[in-house]
């Protein structure tokens, strides 16, 4: 109940502020702030938590022993690496990694219509399950946040950085790489061809690594890993978008020209994950992670539309969506029983050290979970 009572207690808080928009910008930073300590010092909080412990200690080998891993993850590698030297535990490679996706996250929301918003909508999806359960990937779409914002700007260098920082967390944001040729200018064909052309070496790359195997090992073949929150994750994103493509894609293109295109690659992307999900829920839901921020630009941006057309209904239409789907995982979810309760926090009880510093041959086992 911990983490149900803390969304509706935020979207009574927006309510209640209402179109005031100082009061908004004075509680902003207060639940940043709270949403960041609330993930990033969880205790043994989280399906990732024993798998990053061993990851962690795995890293106590020398670099030669790491050469293979470090090309698919080199900034996991290189962070761990820094808290050893500074006899850190795991845990403080948590606390990084999450500071990176709520940067992230905060950069998003100081670009949008409504920021306080934007962080509450974040946190019953993409908090909880990424930077609270998944921290490399976590912290590889607080920097896609900023290769999104660098899309919406035209800057074609920011975004292939952003996009590389990301890919040197999680090897699965290479895949946006194949938006670079529409960074700049306007949609056509041959750049859509060229997109295409694009996509292939990168899925070459992709499959040549050690990713793949480990994405099929886990994801496909194994019948203990399932995503089972997927479907009502992945129906969100086709909810949202379908939202936009029927109803709002024509009022976009004149209000909000500078997002129409992410959007537009956004809703295309998200019909495509209804390809991957019989072939792995859990893939397709791992890539509908990064397009929550996007869309989230989009409903955060519905109420400043001037002479809405059932106005009430669209302004509680993502908490329409994200409510019921929220109540029903969390009730039927054994994987959030199992993963999220009860909620621990750090800051509150220091762990033993020496638990925490435990057997590298356990690594193992740790590997059976994903990450």
């Amino acid at each position: 109940m911990t983490y149900l009572i803390i969304f509706l207690a935020l979207i009574v808080l927006r309510y209640a502020i209402g179109k005031n928009t100082i009061v908004a910008q004075q509680a902003y930073k207060p639940i940043l702030f709270f949403l960041f300590i609330f993930a990033a010092f969880r205790f043994e909080v989280g399906c990732d938590w024993g798998t990053y412990r061993m990851l962690h200690m795995l890293t106590q080998q020398p670099m030669e022993d790491l050469w293979v891993r470090f090309l698919t993850e080199p900034f996991f590698i290189l962070l761990s690496k820094l808290t050893h030297s500074l006899n850190l535990e795991h845990y403080w490679v948590n606390a990084i990694s999450v500071a990176i996706f709520f940067c992230g996250a905060h950069a998003m929301a100081k670009r949008s219509a409504d920021p306080l918003m934007f962080i509450i909508l974040l946190f019953p999806i993409l908090i909880i399950n990424m930077p609270m359960s998944a921290v490399k990937q976590g912290a590889a779409i607080g920097f896609m946040c900023y290769a999104f914002i660098a899309f919406i700007d035209q800057k074609l260098l920011k975004f292939l950085i952003f996009v590389a920082l990301a890919s040197a967390f999680h090897l699965s944001a290479l895949i946006f790489f194949i938006l670079a040729p529409f960074v700049i200018g306007v949609m056509t064909f041959k750049k859509i061809i060229f997109g295409g052309i694009l996509a292939l070496p990168i899925i070459g790359i992709i499959a040549l690594s050690s990713y793949i195997d480990l994405a099929v090992n886990r994801y496909i073949q194994s019948d203990s890993v399932d995503a089972a929150g997927a479907i009502f994750r992945l129906g969100s994103l086709l909810f949202f978008s379908t939202a936009f493509l029927l109803f709002f894609r024509n009022e976009w293109k004149k209000l909000y020209p500078s997002q129409f295109s992410l959007l537009i690659f956004g809703s295309i992307i998200a019909f495509s994950l209804l390809l991957v999900f019989p072939l792995s829920s859990v893939l397709a839901d791992r890539f509908g992670y990064y397009l929550i921020p996007i869309f989230t630009l989009f409903l955060v941006s519905i109420p400043s539309v001037k002479n809405l057309q059932m106005r009430p209904f669209w302004v509680l239409f993502p908490y329409l969506v994200l409510i019921p789907m929220f109540i029903v995982w969390i009730s039927l979810s054994s994987h959030f029983s199992h993963c999220y309760q009860p909620y621990k926090n750090w800051l509150i009880s220091v762990p033993d050290k020496e638990k925490y510093y435990g057997d590298i041959n356990d690594f193992e086992e740790a590997q059976l979970e994903p990450n």
